[in-house]
């Protein structure tokens, strides 16, 4: 960084939330809305003053309605100049057109035709409207969302404090100079303001990865016709502009107010213009204290509903106000109503609105931002007057319109609050799909282990592989594919193989079958066999001699013991002669033994499966095995988690099958040790959490739990900043740098994986991976994405960890961070 663009950021800063990069352009931006504005609140006063004096406020909504007519031919003259000119080229000559009305109004005002007031009422809408959305346009052009969101408080700095001067100026030279000879004045700032636009052509470096500052070269060609087509076409373009022309129809209804107070008291030109420029002198010093002390407030804790919400409350409360109050207080309410209607204008509206364009493509956004910031704005100015003069209305009839639009807009301030997230997700594509996911949608891994088991054994003993592939047939799992890959002829693969283990006085209880037996006869005769008593009796003497057996073979008959322990009815008292097999030394036995556990599903069993979660080697068989059991050990389960001296090993498995089990139950339970502070099985628990989710469970999980589990992961990673930011050596920050980033990389890989439990998952994911994506325009729209539907707990604490900002940024403001979480976490 430059020597003068250092000093320039470091005096920024204090004023706004600026990047080093973004300082020379941020300060030229504000300086250009400063001038244009400064100008208009020399010409507000005086158009409203010249027109009073010459055609009176009954006439106004002929002005309203003539200048909706006529803006019409200007939105298409605007379009084609879109067309022809680049944007430079276009904001420079409207510029040096309105400098050249100017001189030429002056000169027609001193003829004292009433029809000059008209033209001159119809031509300082067209530059305010022009002249304020040519900026817009710009700071469009060069900030993506993230980057507006946080300037354009700024920017409207710039436009308050100019419209602050100019509005003083006025007021204070009206009498000295005369009403007319104030837009003498004007050129001087337009001048000003061509020669910013000129220097903001040049290329500027302002964070973003392609293009100059203000782009050059022209819009594709475009009419008045296309413009609608396009905001016709697209839901948010619709919603926006309705949104745009309901709040302009209050305003003209409470202008109409206004004025006519305005002309009743003040009779005289020179005096009502100074009374004008005074009062709209103290309505922008209010408009910016509201907006210092407010506005970037409520956009940044509450958001955008709350911003576009609030001025047509206020504005509802103030019309019902004007209609209330007795017929003698009506004028005084009038006025006031008029001044928080232009205060919100100037902060909330405006800010909020200009970041609404800021999602839309390039291609379509400026001939979009074109029609409704003309057409649609000057349509509903029509409007209004089309019914000032249709309804016979009085004051307080006003009144009684104006809260119908207030209702109207604040329920298109909810609608377009919905669909900006969805517009901001569309510059957010899914990267990668979630691992646990596609295995669980892909991938039936209890098969899959019964296929591998079934071939393996096939090499081992014939009485395992047959009694495997009975199971695959009992669970309707030999499929043509598999039953090719498997049942290949051979001697071993009769299920006359069962004989070997179930012999008596020489005769086979399992009769030889060929391969067109039917698999429900199979099965049915199966069971038949099982429920033999001679059966019982035969198991129960092998069991005996099986354990009293040594040597080569007698592993192997401990795992076909297993396997067949499994096929038994669960009531069977043989199903206890599992338990030795569950403790056996061999891992292979105890696998079966497991297996067999979690067809029995008997409660006694359970502590020995769970004891098997301590064996490494059986660790996963028995999260398997105890997954099966399903809601009816939760409880058992729970007690294990909660206790301090189980063995740890034993205790980091079990929300794994809690998550299997997915009971909303299981979700209690783990929830339940999640919320307890300094907890050794975090990680564990929200991994676990995260899968029950994914696995397409409809347990639910509290909010408030959810939440405080973030609060202390980004406790632990402010912490983590704060003590890099006391290091005082700039050596001993580098040998940490690599350390903390992969603690706050695998601290928000949790806080995230916990969003996706109280909010839409795709939406989460889309904003992480995008984040991870590291460009900048990712990041930007990833974090705006968070800013648009996370909870206002949880967004003022993650937004500055993931914000496109240095390590060494983020630790200055962890102190104060840190202090607002342990204060949010307090009871």
């Amino acid at each position: 960084m430059k020597g003068g663009d250092g000093r320039l950021y470091r005096l920024l800063r204090r004023a706004a939330d600026v990047r080093p990069e973004e300082s020379a352009v941020a300060l030229r931006m504000f300086a250009y809305f400063f001038l244009i504005t400064f100008t208009a609140y020399i010409i507000k006063p005086v158009k409203l003053s010249l027109y009073l004096k010459d055609l009176s406020a009954e006439r106004l909504p002929y002005a309203y309605l003539i200048t909706a007519a006529i803006m019409g031919l200007a939105v298409s003259l605007n379009s084609r100049l879109l067309a022809r000119l680049d944007r430079r080229a276009y904001i420079s000559s409207s510029l040096l057109f309105f400098i050249a009305n100017l001189f030429l109004f002056r000169w027609l005002f001193g003829f004292h035709w009433p029809w000059v007031s008209m033209l001159f009422w119809f031509w300082s809408d067209l530059f305010i409207v022009v002249s304020v959305m040519q900026f817009w346009m710009a700071v469009n052009d060069r900030f993506n969302p993230r980057q507006a969101r946080r300037l354009v408080g700024f920017f409207v700095s710039g436009g308050l404090w100019g419209g602050v001067a100019g509005a003083l100026l006025a007021s204070r030279l009206a009498g000295v100079l005369g009403t007319e000879n104030l837009l003498l004045l004007c050129p001087v700032f337009l001048a000003g303001a061509f020669l910013i636009v000129r220097r903001l052509g040049a290329r500027e470096k302002t964070g973003e990865e392609n293009g100059p500052a203000l782009r050059i070269g022209a819009v594709p060609r475009t009419g008045y016709a296309e413009s609608f087509r396009i905001v016709r076409g697209s839901r948010y373009l619709r919603l926006l502009a309705g949104l745009v022309a309901a709040g302009i129809l209050v305003t003209t209804l409470v202008d109409f107010q206004f004025s006519s107070v305005v002309e009743a008291s003040l009779p005289l030109k020179d005096a009502r213009t100074s009374f004008l420029g005074t009062f709209f002198l103290g309505l922008l010093v209010f408009s910016t204290l509201l907006h210092h002390l407010l506005s970037n407030r409520i956009l940044k804790r509450y958001g955008i509903l709350a911003a576009l919400f609030i001025p047509p409350a206020v504005l509802f409360l103030g019309a019902a106000a004007v209609f209330l109050v007795p017929a003698g207080r009506l004028l005084a309410w009038a006025v006031p109503v008029k001044g928080l209607d232009k205060s919100l204008t100037h902060t909330l509206s405006q800010s909020v609105r200009e970041l609404l364009y800021i999602p839309v493509p390039a291609e379509v956004k400026f001939k979009a931002k074109a029609f409704i910031d003309m057409f649609v704005n000057k349509f509903a100015d029509g409007l209004a007057a089309v019914l000032l003069l249709v309804l016979p209305l009085s004051l307080k009839g006003v009144s009684v319109l104006t809260m119908v639009f207030c209702l109207a807009w604040a329920a298109l301030a909810v609608l377009i609050t919905r669909e900006y997230a969805e517009v901001i997700k569309r510059h957010l594509k899914i990267k990668w799909e979630d691992g646990d996911r596609m295995v669980l949608d892909k991938i039936d891994v209890d098969t899959t282990k019964l296929v591998f088991d079934t071939l393996e054994s096939r090499s081992r003993s014939s009485v395992l592989y047959a009694m495997n592939l009975y199971d695959l047939i009992r669970r309707e799992r030999l499929t043509p594919e598999l039953r090719k890959i498997i049942t290949q002829r051979s001697g071993e693969l009769r299920a006359g193989a069962m004989d070997s283990l179930l012999d008596v006085d020489g005769e086979a209880l399992f009769p030889d079958m060929d391969d067109s037996l039917p698999e429900e006869s199979l099965d049915a005769q199966v069971r038949e066999i099982l429920d033999l008593g001679v059966y019982r009796q035969v198991m129960g003497a092998y069991l005996e001699r099986m354990s009293r057996e040594s040597g080569p073979g007698a592993e192997t008959a401990r795992m076909e013991a297993a396997k067949a322990l499994g096929l038994m009815d669960p009531a069977s008292p043989l199903a206890g002669s599992l338990v030795p097999l569950l403790r056996d030394e061999s891992t292979e036995v105890a696998s079966y033994a497991l297996q067999s556990a979690a067809r029995l599903k008997r409660r006694d069993l359970v502590p020995h499966v769970v004891a098997c979660l301590a064996r490494p080697a059986l660790a996963q068989a028995a999260v398997l095995a105890l997954s099966e059991f399903g809601d009816r050990v939760v409880g058992t389960l729970r007690d294990y988690l909660a206790d301090p001296d189980e063995d740890l090993r034993l205790r980091r498995l079990i929300p794994e099958i809690l998550a299997r089990i997915g009971t909303q139950r299981a979700s209690d339970a783990l929830q339940a040790e999640f919320r307890k502070p300094g907890t050794l099985l975090e990680g564990e628990l929200i991994e676990a959490m995260a899968r029950l989710k994914t696995s397409g469970s409809k347990a639910e999980f509290s909010t408030a739990v959810i939440l405080e589990g973030m609060r202390r992961q980004l406790r632990g990673a402010y912490k983590d900043l704060e003590r890099f930011h006391g290091l005082k050596s700039k050596r001993a920050r580098e040998g940490r740098t690599r350390e903390l980033e992969l603690r706050l990389f695998k601290c928000l890989k949790s806080v995230f994986a916990l969003l996706e439990l109280i909010y839409p998952p795709e939406d989460i994911r889309r904003a992480h991976q995008n984040l991870l994506a590291g460009t900048k325009k990712a990041i930007d729209y990833s974090v705006e994405l968070l800013d648009s539907v996370l909870h206002k707990d949880i967004k003022p604490f993650l937004l500055p960890l993931i914000e496109d900002a240095s390590l060494e940024e983020k630790a200055k403001s962890a102190g104060r961070l840190l202090k607002a979480l342990e204060k949010a976490s307090a009871p």
